[in-house]
Parts: C-alpha cells; structure tokens; sequence
C-alpha cells in the first residue's frame, strides 16, 4: 500500500505506481477526491485523506490531508481484514478490499478513484 502522491499531475509515483502495489487517492471530508489528490491510470482507490493529530509534522496540531492519511487507511482496513481472516491469502485480502468499494467518479475504474471509494460503507462490506 503506497499513497499516489499529493500533487494532481496525472504521472505515476514511485512506489505506488510498480505492479502489485495498491496505490491509494485521497479523499476530502465530504468523500469527494481531495483537490490535491494525483490521480492516473496507476491510483487503485481513494479513501479518506484527512485527519486531525495533536502534534503536527513540521507544524502546529491540527487537521492535515494527503493521500499518506488515505494510504494508513487503507493500511488499517487490510490488517483488519486480515485478523479477522487469518487463512485469507494476500489475493483473498486485495480482493475482498476491491469488491467492498464504493464505486465513485465515472462507472467502473476511473483514473480519479481508481475502482472505487473505501468509504465507511465500504469498510462495513469489507469487514462484515
């Protein structure tokens, strides 16, 4: 799991663009692709981008985006996956996650959501 990068260029970032990585999109606050968010053929899905921490890097506590936020989630969903599957392979992990999403932006997989939104809905699918 890789964040695809907080600059909207549309070029593939390094690592999360080599095969096999889930490269991840950040979302806004409103489940939106975060302004900021790269996008590309490369991105696998979005998930939520921000969060609130009580130290902040380089700066005061407060709220912070980026699709390093999205890729921690993502992160996160897996591992609990995982713990509640734990005969489940890394392929039966990839796909469990891919057929929770929440399809967003244009049908199917799209160069902005990839295959889809790890919205809270998604993590109930995914973890139900």
């Amino acid at each position: 799991v890789a964040a695809a990068g907080n600059e909207p260029t549309g070029k593939a970032v390094y690592p999360a663009a080599y095969p096999g990585v889930v490269a991840v999109g950040a979302l806004d606050a409103g489940g939106q692709l975060w302004d900021q968010s790269n996008y590309g053929s490369f991105v696998s899905l979005s998930a939520p981008g921000i969060a609130s921490f009580p130290v902040g890097y380089n700066g005061p506590p407060g709220t912070y985006a980026g699709t390093s936020i999205s890729s921690a989630y993502v992160t996160r969903a897996l591992s609990l996956y995982l713990s509640r599957n734990p005969k489940a392979t890394r392929q039966d992990a990839l796909r469990a996650l891919q057929n929770s999403l929440t399809d967003a932006g244009a049908a199917g997989r799209d160069a902005q959501y990839g295959y889809g939104a790890l919205d809270s809905a998604a993590m109930n699918r995914l973890l139900k």
